[in-house]
């Protein structure tokens, strides 16, 4: 999903465990888009703070952008979390990205 309109780029996969802790996969297009990321900041979960220090920046740069885009993520969750346990997690991610997928993560 890249629409080169600037009105959507999915740009990464999200997922909460089921402590709500978030990993962070790179999709394709957050490089086409030039988007950097610390490497350790990739494929290893963060809580909740931590995720959105290490990700605020792609909400900054894609309302910099002409025309402007929220980038979106796409997030999986655990099927083992409780609702109560990642809907925090999903929130600050929603804070920075546009999220138009949400799916159990497979075991």
């Amino acid at each position: 999903m890249l629409f080169r309109s600037g009105s959507e780029i999915v740009v990464v996969r999200a997922t909460i465990d089921a402590g709500g802790d978030i990993s962070v996969a790179l999709l394709p297009a957050a490089r086409d888009q030039q988007l950097k990321v610390p490497e350790d900041a990739l494929n290893r979960a963060f809580p909740r703070k931590t995720f959105q220090r290490n990700f605020d920046h792609f909400r900054e740069s894609g309302m910099s952008r002409n025309p402007k885009c929220k980038y979106s993520a796409i997030v999986q969750y655990d099927p083992e979390a409780k609702a109560g346990d990642y809907q925090p997690s999903f929130t600050v991610i929603a804070s920075l990205f546009r999220i138009p997928q949400i799916t159990q993560a497979s075991k």
